[in-house]
C-alpha cells in the first residue's frame, strides 16, 4: 500500500496585488510532498516563492488556487476551528529569530505562549516549557532572560522549543541557519537531526544555500519564479540536475559538491 504523505501541496498558485494594474505571481501550480520522517529541501533564489509557499503549508496564508493537504485530507475549506486545532501540527520556524520572537516577553514565557490556545493552566505551560527548553541544551538560566540577552544560537533553540513545545509532526525551518557563524550552523543542523530522530518528526527545510540543504535533506525541491521546477531524490539532483535553475545553484558552489 502507498503512504500517504503527512503534508502535500497540490497545484498552489499565489498573486500579490502591486499597484493597481501590476501583479506579482508568488506561486505558480507548485506542487510539494512530505512523507513521514523525511526532509525535503526546498532552494531557489531570492525571490522564488520558498516563503510563500512555506507560509501556506503552515495555513498561515491561502492559496489563490489548489490545496494543501495533511495526512490526504483537503485542509484550505476547514472552519477556523477546525483549522486552530490543526495548526499544532504543522509549525513553522521564522528565518531570524531575533526578529520573531518578542524582546518584551522572557524566553520561558516565549516558549510556553502558544500552550495557551490548548487551554493549559500556568504552571503546566511552564513546566512543559522548561522541560523542551532542557532538551534543546539551553542553561534553566535562560528561562528568565529576554531575547536581547541571549546569543544568536540561544535565540535559535528558544524558537526551536517554541515549536516544538506543540508537539508537532511536521516543522516547516525557513532559512533557520541565516545568520548563524559557520560553528553555530554546524550545531543547530546537529540538534534539528537529532529532534528529528527523537520525535519521528517530517522538515521542510527553506534554504538558498545547496551545500547546507543536500548535507540535511532526502530530497531537494528547486523553485524559480514561483514553480517547483525539479524534485530528486539528493544523489540524483547532484548526479544529473534536470533544471537550468539547478544546474546554476551547484555552479554557484565553489569547488561543486562531493557526491
Amino acid at each position: 500500500m502507498k503512504s500517504v504523505p503527512v503534508l502535500e501541496a497540490c497545484h498552489l498558485g499565489k498573486v500579490y496585488a502591486q499597484g493597481r494594474r501590476t501583479i506579482r505571481v508568488a506561486l505558480d501550480d507548485a506542487s510539494l510532498s512530505v512523507f513521514r520522517g523525511s526532509t525535503v529541501a526546498l532552494v531557489g533564489k531570492s525571490g522564488s516563492g520558498k516563503s510563500t509557499l512555506a507560509r501556506c503549508l503552515a495555513l498561515l496564508e491561502k492559496p489563490d488556487t489548489g490545496e494543501v493537504r495533511i495526512q490526504g485530507a483537503p485542509v484550505m475549506n476547514f472552519s477556523r476551528r477546525r483549522l486552530r486545532q490543526l495548526r499544532p501540527r504543522v509549525q513553522l520556524i521564522w528565518q531570524h529569530s531575533a526578529f520573531a520572537l518578542n524582546p518584551r516577553i522572557r524566553a520561558i514565557d516565549l516558549v510556553a505562549e502558544p500552550l495557551c490556545i490548548q487551554g493549559l493552566g500556568t504552571k503546566i505551560r511552564r513546566e512543559q516549557a522548561l522541560h523542551t527548553m532542557s532538551k534543546l541544551g539551553l542553561p534553566a538560566a535562560t528561562a528568565n532572560r529576554f531575547p536581547f540577552q541571549l546569543s544568536g544560537g540561544e535565540r535559535q533553540r528558544v524558537a526551536i522549543a517554541r515549536a516544538l513545545v506543540q508537539h508537532p509532526e511536521i516543522i516547516i525551518l525557513d532559512e533557520p541557519l541565516a545568520g548563524l557563524d559557520i560553528p553555530l550552523q554546524l550545531q543547530t543542523a546537529r540538534l534539528l537531526m537529532e529532534l528529528k530522530a527523537a520525535h519521528t518528526l517530517s522538515y521542510v527545510f527553506i534554504s538558498h544555500d545547496l551545500r547546507m540543504a543536500v548535507s540535511l535533506a532526502d530530497r531537494v525541491a528547486v523553485m524559480n519564479a514561483g514553480k517547483i521546477v525539479e524534485s530528486q531524490a539528493v544523489r540524483d539532483l547532484l548526479l544529473e540536475p534536470q533544471s537550468d535553475a539547478a544546474r546554476e545553484l551547484l555552479n554557484t558552489i565553489p569547488g561543486g559538491l562531493s557526491q
